[in-house]
């Protein structure tokens, strides 16, 4: 008998064959987050949004699986929801700028102009040099052309 041979105590093997058998199958956070832009690119956004969920309950910090979560919401109109997961996106990873950036552009579609700018604005200074155009599109006051006509 292999136990015996083995000396190991009952209560390790059992306790070493349940983990074995309960962590097979589990998914890694990262794995479930493949899951997620899998279905995302199907367009499927419900079960998107349940595999980032999962890889989020795995690893609570995983700035992708928020980052990705809220553009799954965004396609459902969800827009508050999106921004909170943009949000904690960018506390677990601050320098995220292409996530000031979709939350500025979330803002934007909430006419939200101040909070917009102030985001796309962020973006660009941390490298995400889409929202410098934005930035100077969107944002910076225009000056009035005066006619330079005399009468």
């Amino acid at each position: 008998m292999l136990y015996t041979k083995l000396k190991i105590p009952v209560t390790t093997l059992v306790f070493t064959v349940f983990s074995v058998l309960f962590s097979y199958g589990q998914k890694t956070p990262t794995e479930y987050l493949n899951l997620g832009l899998s279905r995302y690119y199907d367009q499927d956004y419900e079960n998107a949004i349940l595999n980032y969920t999962k890889a989020i309950e795995l690893k609570p910090d995983f700035s992708s699986a928020f980052y990705f979560r809220a553009k799954a919401k965004e396609k459902l109109l969800q827009f508050k929801p999106a921004i909170e997961d943009l949000t904690e996106a960018i506390k677990a990873k601050p320098d995220f700028g292409e996530a000031y950036f979709h939350r500025g552009n979330l803002y934007e579609k909430m006419n939200k102009k101040t909070e917009a700018c102030v985001d796309w604005n962020a973006a660009a200074a941390h490298g995400y040099y889409e929202a410098s155009y934005v930035v100077k599109q969107k944002c910076v006051a225009k000056k009035p052309k005066f006619d330079t006509d005399d009468d």
